[in-house]
């Protein structure tokens, strides 16, 4: 019984999360951690979930904590190299925790999208946009990584192809501010 109500605050959190209430969903993982604090899984959570927050300090203590538990679980080297990514730090480290993930599975979209980005980020410009390409064709298509692949092209200064992206995200979702002006932008240079 114990171990059910530890893994249902599990997934309380999780769900919590994928509503962006996160205040719950910490509250949810902290119960469920206080009982399971040496399980990867309840501390990859709780490293999520302050990461969406924004609370990096403490993100980044449990995602440390659960790679001391299991330094080669791919989903924690995955996590948190794609957080060092997202804030522009550590991006060596970042790469060799994406190496990690990607040696346990080479055709992971998700590994592959977080190796791509954190190259973009390195200024390895065509490595990224090899790999982006490579998760796209396994079947992700998912806004976040068709922008990551629109941003490559605009970095090579592939503009039509960018904006054609740009198009394909607009598609999914035709309220997004941020990729709208992207588009807008290139197309006002375009026209200079």
């Amino acid at each position: 019984m114990i171990f059910y109500r530890r893994f249902s605050r599990v997934y309380l959190s999780v769900e919590y999360q994928a509503k962006n209430n996160l205040d719950i969903a910490l509250k949810y993982v902290l119960l469920a951690l206080e009982r399971s604090d040496s399980l990867p899984e309840v501390i990859l959570q709780t490293a999520n979930i302050y990461e969406a927050k924004k609370d990096f300090k403490n993100s980044d203590k449990y995602f440390k904590k659960a790679l001391l538990l299991d330094p080669n679980s791919p989903v924690v080297n995955n996590n948190y190299a794609y957080s060092l990514c997202n804030r522009n730090e550590n991006l060596e480290l970042a790469l060799e925790y994406s190496e990690l993930a990607l040696k346990s599975d080479s055709t992971n979209t998700a590994y592959l999208d977080t190796y791509g980005w954190i190259n973009y980020n390195l200024g390895n410009y065509y490595v990224a946009l090899n790999v982006i390409s490579k998760a796209i064709e396994l079947g992700e298509n998912n806004t976040e990584v068709l922008e990551h692949l629109a941003d490559i092209y605009m970095r090579i200064e592939k503009f039509q192809e960018s904006i054609e992206i740009y198009d394909k995200i607009l598609e999914i979702d035709p309220d997004n501010e941020k990729i709208i002006q992207k588009k807008e932008t290139i197309i006002n240079n375009l026209q200079k």
